[in-house]
């Protein structure tokens, strides 16, 4: 791991200091190391920075030892920690604004992951749901497509198991920790980390919450080039993840079920919402159609960084 980790780890995890004042600091100073060398009146300078966040990032240093200790830790677990300035940072990701500067990596992603697809929906999904998106997933896999979901139970769980199935890669994004996984899913985490990764933005022991959740599902759909919901209601979290990938310029499908329950009301408001729909009777005979639309997919780009932040993210 590089020398500099522990810097971007500090300014990272510094209240108050989001992806877009990070980049506004690395834009001024060159630097995570310079930006929290810098004197408190130089960080003042800084647009949106007011003297209680200046003498924040000026106590950050403070932290480096105990951070120095927990990268030795992850050494050990063979997690790998990447930031904006590696070129193994997923290009998807680095595609979108809100980015998060640290990404916590068990397994491994790649070039070939920019070639993925979401596969989301409930977590008390129905049988039919859970088969289909292990199915879509399997056959997704075969076609070399990875499958990014985010390691809950339900249709996540199933799509993870379906791209095992079909040999291919899965994407895990977690909405905790990566040190944190249910004792129910460690044999799935073994083979996601084997044949793909788990991934997280957060302190690798933070367990899992409400706003983690929600803030994972802006990484989950940044990584993909589109989103396909297998089930979900008006007032899942799924539905969040929709609303980040149509900020995000992605693709997005909709399983439409012919008969009415409430657990497909979500798909419903897809459809009418201008998603495109897939049969879950002929959608497995029709993957080239997904399968080529993401091949066309040309990726959005982030807002345009400074000169500084040009040479570092090349």
């Amino acid at each position: 791991m590089r020398e500099d980790l522990t810097h971007w780890i500090a300014l990272s995890r510094t209240d108050g200091v989001g992806p877009k004042l990070l980049r506004a600091l690395i834009d001024r100073f060159g630097s995570p190391e310079d930006a929290l060398a810098a004197p408190e009146a130089e960080l003042l300078q800084v647009k949106r920075l007011g003297p209680t966040l200046a003498e924040r990032i000026a106590s950050a240093p403070k932290s480096l030892e105990a951070i120095e200790t927990e990268l030795a830790m992850l050494r050990e677990n063979e997690v790998e920690v990447l930031t904006w300035a590696d070129e193994g940072y997923p290009r998807n990701l680095l595609s979108v604004d809100d980015a998060p500067p640290v990404l916590y990596v068990r397994g491994n992603v790649g070039a070939a992951d920019e070639f993925s697809v979401a596969i989301v929906g409930s977590r008390e999904c129905s049988e039919a749901g859970y088969e289909l998106a292990q199915d879509l997933s399997a056959v997704l896999a075969e076609c070399g497509v990875t499958v990014v979901s985010g390691f809950a139970q339900g249709i996540d769980s199933a799509a993870h198991q379906g791209a095992l199935r079909g040999r291919g890669r899965t994407l895990a994004v977690l909405g905790s920790g990566i040190g944190v996984v249910p004792a129910g899913q460690r044999e799935l985490a073994e083979g996601v980390a084997s044949h793909g990764a788990l991934l997280s933005e957060l302190q690798p022991m933070t367990p899992p919450s409400g706003p983690t959740l929600m803030a994972r599902d802006r990484i989950l759909s940044a990584l993909s080039r589109g989103v396909i919901v297998i089930e979900a209601t008006t007032d899942s979290g799924t539905m969040d993840t929709v609303d980040r990938a149509r900020k995000q310029g992605r693709l997005l499908w909709a399983i439409d079920w012919p008969e009415w329950e409430e657990r497909h009301s979500g798909n419903r408001a897809l459809r009418k919402g201008g998603a495109e729909r897939l049969s879950p009777e002929v959608v497995l005979d029709e993957v080239d159609q997904v399968v080529a639309a993401l091949q066309a997919f040309e990726l959005p780009t982030a807002e345009e960084p400074g000169p500084q932040q040009r040479s570092l993210f090349g």
